[in-house]
Order: C-alpha cells, then structure tokens, then sequence
C-alpha cells in the first residue's frame, strides 16, 4: 500500500487446487469462492478489516422490522457481455439459487429467505420470515454474485467453464498446462478498476513445486486454503524479497456430531474423537 501502483503487467497466481466449477451455484469449494469473487460481482464486500462495503448496491435499508434489506443498485453496471446488472438480473440470479433443480450446495448462504423481488428498475428487495443475523457472511461469498440469465441460457451446463460475470476481470481461457486466466474487465464499474491487465492461477498439486516457484520469481504470490504450507512460513519470512501477509479468519471450520447415530450416540465414542 505505500507503494505507488504501477499500471499493466499479468498478475501470476499459484494455488494447491483447481477449481471444480465457476458458476457461483454449482460448486462450494473454498478455491472456487476465491476464484469467483474476481470474476463475478457482489451486492456488496467486506475489505480487509471485514467491514462490509458497496459493490453493486449503492446502498441498502433495513425496513419491515428488520425483515426486508432494500437494495438500491448503482447505475450503469454491465455484465462482460455488456447485458445491464438490474434488480431483474438479481431477482433471477436469486431465484435460481433457490430452485431445487439447480441444487446448489450453498443455497442456504441466503438463510431464511422468503422472497426476493424487483421493486424498482434498480431496486431489489430480500424478504426474511425473520431478522436474518448473519445476513452478510453468505451475500459477501463469490457464492452469491449476481448472474447474466442471458449468458448462462445460452451456455448451460458449460457456463461453469466459460463464465461471464460483472467482476474486476474477465474470464479468458482454461486449461490444464496454462490455468485460468482472466483479463481486467475496463468496463467494471462496481468498484476500483484493476492496475494489472490481468491474472493468471496455475495449479501446482505439490507444496515444494509451488514454493519454489514463488522463490524464483515464477510467479508472484501463493494464496488461499493451504496453498502455503504452514511447514514453509518461516522459510518464506526469512527470504528476500517476499512477504508473508496475514489475517485473522472470518469464518469457523468445526466437525458436528450427530448424536443420533450410533456409535456418536454414546458419549465415551465422542469423547474419545475429542
């Protein structure tokens, strides 16, 4: 950040995992989530400190006792393919979340929903059966970016390789030898338009392949999940040239027992896994 940002140059990426899908409701992949929220745009985000902050939505009220959030959406948003983001696009995006047929695995990210509808050419409204506490966990997740229908009627089932969002970037290419690679989206209007002209993620399965890729100059960062190893941080710290950056996590990862199976049911079984 003290650094003054130099414009161009593809920013290159190296993770343990690929993918398995980028159509935000077809996969739940913690790697597919990072991979979508360049891609595809949110109604809103948190920044680094975890503070949620306008992306699509310009801003948002709460009314009908705490119940209802109405969104009031920035103008002139355009999807990639340059299709408008409007309260029908988030209103559809929604709806398809929730539809059985698409079986989405992180359908309830969105929580008690009762309905969302368009009230407005850029107004949307999210209507709980009651007041929804952790309202912002699910809709700041790549999980819940809002969708071109066009695009992915016409793709369907292969939108998840060839995805058009409203992101910072612009989806280009995948493949095994080159990775996923994306172009900076110029038109993106939902926030700070990128210096870089692009990214590209390569999958390196391997933790010491992916380390000493980063250490020659490879590639320029590793990041997400496990793709840095806990076993090298300390090597990382002490190298030339490379920072460590971390954080402290927003989100809990637990095992729930079913207790009303057996052998869960007996206490000494989970004590014993405890």
């Amino acid at each position: 950040l003290a650094q003054t940002p130099r414009r161009g140059g593809i920013l290159r990426c190296g993770r343990d995992q690929e993918p398995d899908s980028l159509d935000p409701h077809k996969t739940a992949l913690a790697v597919s989530e990072a991979t979508l929220r360049l891609l595809h745009e949110l109604l809103a985000r948190t920044d680094v400190d975890g503070n949620v902050r306008p992306a699509l939505a310009e801003s948002w009220e709460m009314t009908n006792g705490n119940k209802t959030i109405v969104f009031k959406l920035k103008d002139g948003i355009t999807f990639h393919d340059g299709t408008p983001v409007d309260a029908a696009a988030v209103e559809w995006t929604v709806a398809r979340h929730r539809d059985p047929a698409t079986a989405s695995p992180t359908g309830f990210l969105l929580g008690p929903l009762e309905k969302v509808e368009a009230i407005g050419p850029m107004q949307v409204a999210y209507t709980y059966r009651q007041p929804f506490v952790p309202l912002w966990v699910g809709l700041t997740l790549g999980y819940c970016g809002v969708l071109p229908r066009r695009a992915i009627e016409a793709a369907g089932a292969q939108f998840g390789r060839n995805p058009v969002g409203a992101g910072p970037f612009k989806f280009k290419s995948w493949a095994p030898d080159s990775g996923i690679q994306m172009d900076r989206y110029d038109g993106y209007r939902a926030g700070a338009v990128p210096n870089v002209d692009g990214i590209k993620i390569v999958h390196y399965p391997e933790d010491a392949t992916r380390m000493a890729a980063l250490e020659t100059g490879e590639i320029d960062l590793i990041y997400t999940g496990s793709s840095v190893p806990l076993t090298g941080i300390r090597r990382l710290r002490g190298r030339r040239g490379i920072e460590v950056l971390s954080r402290p996590a927003l989100t809990l990862r637990n095992i729930t027992f079913n207790q009303s199976m057996a052998p869960l049911n007996d206490v000494k079984v989970r004590q014993a896994l405890n």
